[in-house]
């Protein structure tokens, strides 16, 4: 048996990601993160939290359409995405 302190339950730590994708495929548009000058900005407040970091990557997602663009074979799209812990 233990006593838990819940006040701050279910939002004590929690991370927001942000997935950023273009319409266009990646014969067109690559999304890369810029790793060494990327940060979150002053004026990003969220009142009741402390923002932690940011961590960005790159990636390539598949979808199985080409969303109506025939010029597109395969469906494969830039990703980036960032993700901010906080408290």
């Amino acid at each position: 048996q233990k006593e838990w302190d819940t006040t701050f339950f279910p939002f004590d730590r929690q991370t927001l990601e942000v997935r950023l994708e273009d319409f266009a495929d990646v014969n067109a548009v690559v999304l890369k993160p810029d790793l060494k000058k990327s940060s979150l900005h002053d004026e990003l407040v969220l009142t009741g939290w402390t923002l932690q970091g940011l961590k960005l990557k790159g990636s390539t997602t598949h979808y199985k359409t080409n969303f109506g663009d025939s010029s597109v074979e395969d469906g494969k799209y830039s990703r980036l995405t960032f993700t901010i812990d906080m408290k």
